[in-house]
């Protein structure tokens, strides 16, 4: 794990967390919005490093690396903690954890509930595949990605990563998201918890953890992009997300 970091020193501190296959650098146009106010973290998680290779064991390990680099430089406060898909799963087990004292936290599609066994199979069949294709610059596939994943302009910084990647860390990545991890017994007394979700199909694990949110979190503030698909706003309208965390952060 390689951590990226901006805005003033002595500053309260935002941490953002990307997903699976992402590069943390679709996180920057949302730390532009937060650095001249906050210290802002970014880290690039095991797998997703292209200054060298590492490996992703499990969420619960990434969690801790994060707890350990933020306790070991910054002690345990943490004005804001965002995650997005997997970056959210890995949020909210530091929220479990209760090792940082944690101010806001932001979870954007973070899937929290089991996707069951055979799902996470198929798709853990499938993102190998797609790395091994990218891995060998299959035309259709890095086509698809820029169409369907994230913008063009990201390509690169994918491909610089994913030639990084093997396969056993994918295939822990999924598995470890799949396995679900929500605690209706967490106790978010002194947190301030937004959970955003959108209603295409591929969110349907993030609309079932919102239900969870909702229910089990009474004090939670439950946000629907309607209409965006997983992660939609944040990786394709930065600055409306931020305008919607900011909102969130500093008016509720």
């Amino acid at each position: 794990m390689i951590f990226h970091e901006y805005g003033g020193n002595n500053k309260p501190l935002v941490v953002l967390i990307h997903g699976v296959f992402q590069p943390w650098q679709t996180l920057l146009p949302i730390a532009k919005n937060f650095e001249n106010e906050y210290r802002v973290i970014i880290p690039a998680l095991n797998g997703h490093t292209s200054e060298e290779t590492s490996h992703f064991i499990s969420i619960e390990k990434e969690a801790e690396e994060i707890e350990k680099y933020i306790n070991s430089n910054y002690g345990n406060g943490v004005f804001a903690l965002f995650g997005l898909s997997m970056g959210g799963a890995i949020a909210y087990e530091i929220l479990k954890n209760k090792k940082l004292i944690i101010k806001n936290a932001i979870l954007d599609g973070a899937p929290l509930v089991s996707s069951g066994k055979f799902v996470s199979r198929i798709m853990e069949n499938n993102y190998v595949q797609i790395a091994e294709k990218s891995k060998a610059r299959n035309k259709k596939t890095l086509n698809n990605f820029s169409r369907n994943f994230l913008p063009e302009k990201y390509l690169q910084d994918y491909l610089s990563f994913i030639d990084n990647t093997d396969e056993q860390s994918i295939r822990n990545m999924v598995m470890s998201v799949g396995k679900g991890r929500f605690d209706a017994t967490l106790r978010l007394s002194n947190t301030k918890l937004l959970y955003l979700h959108g209603t295409k199909a591929n969110e349907a694990l993030a609309k079932k953890s919102s239900k969870l949110i909702a229910k089990h979190y009474p004090d939670a503030t439950v946000v629907c992009f309607k209409g965006d698909g997983h992660i939609e706003c944040a990786i394709y309208e930065p600055d409306d997300w931020a305008n919607v965390a900011i909102d969130f952060i500093e008016n509720r």
